[in-house]
């Protein structure tokens, strides 16, 4: 078990292996990564628990959230680990009502369209 400086118990934490371009890869994992999807409506599967089933209703979403560190990370195997070093990830399953098939969950404007092609904008 990893302590991290605070006196926090390490067993929470998760290695997970960085990409290219320093993003880390599949942060959740399918025991975590199912149920979820089972509460917010993307995937009917029979979870086969009762307490997960009711979680389950039409506009609710889930995020499970990971604190990561670097897969290998030298401070892993070690007494201590510094909070620092690890990332809070998450991965968001939005209610399936929140996005209609076809549609973007996340989407950019701009909130001045005369000033649409310009990277910053004043609010006012």
């Amino acid at each position: 078990m990893t302590t991290l400086r605070d006196g926090y118990s390490g067993d929470f934490v998760f290695e997970r292996n960085r990409q290219e371009g320093k993003s880390f890869g599949a942060i959740s994992e399918p025991r975590h990564r199912e149920p979820a999807k089972f509460i917010a409506g993307v995937e009917v599967v029979d979870v086969g628990d009762q307490v997960i089933k009711s979680f389950a209703s039409a506009g609710r979403g889930a995020v499970l959230v990971y604190p990561v560190v670097t897969k290998g990370h030298p401070k892993v195997s070690a007494d201590a680990l510094d909070p620092s070093d690890v990332q809070m990830c998450f991965e968001l399953w939005a209610p399936l009502s929140s996005c209609p098939p076809g549609s973007r969950l996340v989407q950019f404007r701009v909130r001045n369209r005369a000033l649409e092609d310009r990277a910053i904008v004043p609010l006012t």
